[in-house]
């Protein structure tokens, strides 16, 4: 927490949660009009536990996941539901430096 900037920060933030935002809330009327449909936000374990050396990651997924909720609340009575998907760690550039146990049982190489 201490290491990263204000700026990398609220990047992270923007693209996970505020990303996440703007396209629901561009979907719903299209959803509406059509009388309903889903919509699938992807979220990550790291949304539902906290990891050490991803705090803005994971607070954007905590976020992400609350979000979902009250989008669901906010949407049922047009009949559009809202669901959040929250994979396991996979091996990236990203979780390549936290070590195997991070990624234990990851089909994907790190590339």
């Amino acid at each position: 927490m201490e290491e990263q900037s204000p700026e990398s920060f609220r990047r992270v933030v923007d693209v996970n949660l505020t990303g996440a935002w703007l396209g629901m809330r561009a979907a719903a009327p299209s959803l509406r009009r059509a009388g309903g449909g889903v919509i699938v936000n992807m979220s990550s374990s790291a949304g539902m536990s906290a990891y050490a050396g991803i705090g803005s990651y994971a607070a954007s997924k905590w976020g992400l996941r609350g979000l979902t909720k009250v989008a669901a609340l906010e949407l049922a009575p047009d009949r559009i539901r809202v669901c959040s998907v929250h994979p396991g760690a996979i091996r990236t550039r990203m979780t390549a430096g936290f070590g195997d146990a991070y990624t234990a049982g990851s089909p994907f190489p790190v590339r």
